[in-house]
């Protein structure tokens, strides 16, 4: 399903946006 594609590429994105937000 495409609804399981976005989840885990917001999942990776929000992996990489992370350190961002905590810096």
């Amino acid at each position: 399903r495409t609804l399981c594609w976005t989840i885990g590429f917001l999942s990776v994105i929000g992996i990489f946006l992370l350190p961002v937000f905590v810096h």
